[in-house]
């Protein structure tokens, strides 16, 4: 998978979760190093490694930052930007996650 289907798949997995309309886009990124993919709130963007492809299965990796969206969507009256780790992972984005076909890791539960 290149660059532009990864894009071209993000992108199509923003419109089935209804994201689009919200201003949420999918960009690669190629300073991200140690991680695969990042949900960037403030900006509102998937940010994609371009190593991405080279994955087992990027769909998998763009619905964990999809949900991570979703979480962000549903929470956009708080003022804080950056939730904790275990407000990130937490129960809230186990839910979305479940509800769009992540299937989450057992170290995140």
């Amino acid at each position: 998978m290149n660059e532009q289907d990864l894009i071209k798949l993000g992108n199509t997995l923003i419109a089935k979760w209804s994201l689009t309309g919200t201003g949420w886009k999918v960009v690669i990124n190629r300073r991200l190093r140690s991680t695969e993919a990042r949900c960037v709130r403030a900006t509102r963007t998937i940010e994609l490694n371009p190593r991405c492809w080279e994955m087992d299965d990027p769909e998998q990796t763009i619905l964990h930052e999809i949900a991570h969206a979703i979480h962000f969507e549903r929470i956009k009256d708080l003022t804080d930007l950056r939730p904790s780790e275990e407000e990130s992972h937490g129960k809230m984005w186990q839910t979305i996650s479940a509800e769009i076909g992540y299937l989450v890791p057992d170290y995140y539960l």
